[in-house]
This record gives C-alpha cells, sequence and structure tokens, in this order.
C-alpha cells in the first residue's frame, strides 16, 4: 500500500472519512500478508436475538429488547503470494522438517483432535485502509486463526488463495470475560504510514 498518496484532489467530492484505497491484511509488526486481490473484507457478523422473539403474543421486536447472542469476525482476503511463510499463517500448528531426496521440506499440519497452542494463533491480525484525510483506519482481531483457505489456479492468470481468519477469544488476558469484545475499531493518529502502523 502506498503510503505517500495524499487525498487532497478528492476533497471536494468525497468526505475525509471515506476510505480510499483497497485495504490490505497485516499480522505482528504491520507485516502484510501478501499481495491480494479484490480487497479485504472485514466482517463482525454479529448475531442479535431480541426479547419478543419466538414468545407466544409477541407481534414485533422489542425495543430496546435486543442482546448479542454471538460474534463470529471474520477478515477474509484472496493471496497471490504463497510461500513458506505464508503455509504458517494458513495452516495453524504446522510444523516444517527437513526433506529427502527430491524434496528439501516437508510441512505436516497439526494432528487431528489436539488443541492447538498458542503459537498455533495469530497475534494482532488486521484489516488496514487509508483514507481519504490522509489517516489510517484498521479492524484489528487480537487473537486470529485461519480457519479456511484454497489454491484456486487460473488459466493465463495468477492463482489465488482464498483465505479466511476468525477472531478468537482469550481468556488469558487480564480482565477478559466470556462476553469480552474479540475484535475492535481503531482510527490511527495522523502522520502514521504502513512501515510504522
Amino acid at each position: 500500500m502506498p503510503s505517500s498518496l495524499t487525498s487532497t484532489f478528492l476533497a471536494d467530492i468525497l468526505p475525509d472519512s471515506a476510505f480510499l484505497m483497497y485495504g490490505t491484511i497485516a499480522g505482528p509488526g504491520s507485516t502484510p500478508l501478501g499481495a491480494t486481490r479484490g480487497g479485504v473484507k472485514f466482517s463482525p457478523d454479529k448475531k442479535y436475538r431480541n426479547a419478543l422473539e419466538n414468545v407466544d403474543g409477541g407481534r414485533s421486536k422489542l425495543y430496546q429488547g435486543d442482546r448479542i447472542i454471538s460474534v463470529d469476525c471474520k477478515i477474509s482476503c484472496k493471496l497471490l503470494q504463497f510461500g513458506a511463510s505464508t503455509i504458517q499463517v494458513v495452516e495453524p500448528g504446522i510444523i516444517s522438517s527437513s526433506g529427502n531426496g527430491n524434496v528439501s521440506i516437508i510441512y505436516t499440519p497439526q494432528p487431528g483432535s489436539a488443541f492447538l497452542t498458542a503459537n498455533a494463533y495469530l497475534n494482532n491480525l488486521r484489516a488496514i485502509w487509508l483514507r481519504t484525510n490522509g489517516t489510517f483506519f484498521q479492524g484489528r482481531m487480537p487473537r486470529a486463526l485461519c480457519t479456511k483457505y484454497d489454491a484456486v489456479s487460473k488459466d493465463k492468470d495468477e492463482s489465488e488463495f482464498d483465505a479466511e481468519f476468525e477472531g478468537r477469544l482469550d481468556l488469558t488476558v487480564v480482565g477478559n470475560t466470556t462476553d469480552s469484545p474479540i475484535y475492535f475499531y481503531e482510527q490511527l493518529i495522523a502522520g502514521l504510514t504502513v512501515a510504522t502502523l
């Protein structure tokens, strides 16, 4: 993502809080996970239940009667790069070892039924957008996990890797409860570039 892009040429036609660019997805240290195509999608995916839902005699949903019953926050994108570092991101708990013969490295996925350890999760996974006022806005999941990816080859075009990451609640953090949020929206201070996020 270019960091020197300014928006003065759009000042008359766009509000200063509009998202100007396609966004990027970054993990710890602000390192982008790789080039993407089609932008980055951040979806809180909240589900609400109203106090009068499925209640005998209830005709309409009640004002101030809603509560959040589930949150399944996700960041999804199409990655164009897939190397050793990417494999460790999209395959939680994968282990690399030296190969033999024509195989240089073997990547062994996490065995079934075993709980993932802390190092299998991504810390501070973020979808980041540049706004027209020159500042950045991000959706951040403190703990995240890649739960789905597909490698899709294309004729006469680069292959794409559809990846989906879900937020996770970390109850080892002091103060967190089962009601604590698993994502945050953050407006970053002016003057930052992607390299200093």
